[in-house]
């Protein structure tokens, strides 16, 4: 199971139980989700396909994650 697959699973099974928390901040498995298809959907409009590489340069926060 790679990571993905894990909090899909998680985001399924445990929506509504805490999945990151990073000072005051508190995501839940169904947060995650939510905003890992917002960022998906994010880079297909931007012209973003699969097999494409894309780098990320940004500090250690939760929307690293998604």
């Amino acid at each position: 199971m790679v990571i993905g697959d894990f909090f899909l699973k998680q985001s399924v099974e445990r929506g509504d139980v805490l999945a990151v928390v990073f000072k005051e901040r508190r995501i839940t498995y169904g947060e995650y989700h939510s905003e890992s298809d917002k960022a998906a959907m994010g880079m297909l409009n931007l012209g973003i396909s699969r097999g494409d590489r894309v780098g990320i340069y940004m500090p250690n926060w939760p929307e690293f994650l998604f």
